[in-house]
């Protein structure tokens, strides 16, 4: 492909891409005549003719799949990244994304520096991860040093797919061009704070990935951080991203350590008996705790978060409850 833009998506076949990556590039193409190749790549044995049938199921594009190539590689073997350098060699802009379970981001990373696919600083090559990134604190800081050596920050995404909802990216003008709300976006007229992530479904075939994270690193520590820190941080100087990343970023550090008395974890009637689930996996699909937030605004608010799988209803909201006027209680 000589000019336009190639998206290498490694772990093109797994749940991520199917219901949320190739659904989006389709509608893309579609909507702004994008000229865009897609390269799934991972470790499943499948034949690019099986691949473009899958592009064009899970996106709707028939034309976006008719060009897609799919390369079969062992993440560990640098070597059998070599079919992915000739295909898009040429190319004008080429995006690395890593829609894969977290152990698998520094073997593919390692591929990538040493195979002269990128060069560091050059914006023509970028690279996406998905969350999680990392496991703790230490894991995550590892993963940003590995990144570095291959790459520019600047050409470095990485994606909580959930900012991306709208009701998610509503918030942010709903508290602060809203001149009815803001005044009282406080302890002082704000009793309580709830915020729920709940899904209908179970995990369907990710027990390979989410028995090994579950629903506390999968949804809590990024998708419901993030809804905290939109609903409860200061208004940014402007909204400009980095801005709003220290508004929240401030939000999130005045947050007290999670009290264990205050927390609950679960696990749906059935879990273990979910395909490739250990029979004694302790492994979370639901947890809940009470929060605080320690600063001028929050102080005394008791903020309730929670989130699961195969729960009765879907939902993402926050509700906001306000205090009682004196004659309604």
């Amino acid at each position: 492909m000589a000019s336009g833009v190639d998206l290498v998506i490694f772990g093109a076949t797994g749940d991520l891409s199917r219901r949320k990556i190739l659904p989006s590039l389709g509608a893309l193409v579609a909507r702004e005549r994008t000229k865009l190749r897609v390269i799934g790549a991972g470790r499943s044995h499948d034949t690019t003719d099986q691949f473009r049938e899958l592009v064009k199921e899970a996106s709707g594009n028939p034309a976006l799949a008719a060009t897609a190539e799919w390369v079969t590689l062992d993440y560990a073997d640098p070597a059998s990244f070599a079919p992915i350098n000739a295909l898009i060699t040429g190319t004008a802009v080429v995006i690395f994304y890593l829609a894969t379970p977290p152990e698998t981001f520094s073997p593919i990373l390692v591929a990538i520096a040493n195979s002269a696919m990128v060069t560091k600083g050059d914006p023509s090559r970028r690279v996406v991860l998905e969350k999680p990134l990392g496991y703790d604190r230490k894991s995550a800081k590892e993963l940003n040093a590995q990144l570095a050596t291959a790459f520019d920050e600047s050409q470095v995404y990485r994606i909580d797919h959930y900012l991306a909802k709208d009701t998610v990216q509503n918030v942010l003008a709903f508290r602060f061009s809203n001149s009815l709300f803001e005044p009282v976006w406080n302890r002082n007229l704000v009793e309580t704070i709830q915020i729920t992530v709940a899904e209908e479904e179970g995990i369907r075939q990710r027990a390979g990935y989410y028995d090994q994270t579950g629903a506390v690193r999968d949804i809590f520590q990024n998708h419901v951080l993030q809804l905290l820190a939109l609903v409860t941080m200061e208004p940014p100087t402007t909204f400009d991203p980095d801005y709003v990343r220290r508004a929240k970023r401030a939000a999130l550090r005045a947050m007290s350590p999670l009290d264990v008395t205050s927390a609950v974890r679960g696990q749906y009637e059935g879990y273990l008996d979910e395909p490739g689930v250990s029979l004694e996996s302790r492994r979370e699909t639901y947890a809940a705790a009470r929060v605080s937030i320690e600063n001028w605004r929050w102080d005394g608010v008791p903020i309730f978060v929670r989130t699961g799988k195969a729960l009765r209803r879907r939902a993402t909201e926050v509700v906001i409850k306000l205090r009682d006027a004196p004659l309604d209680r």
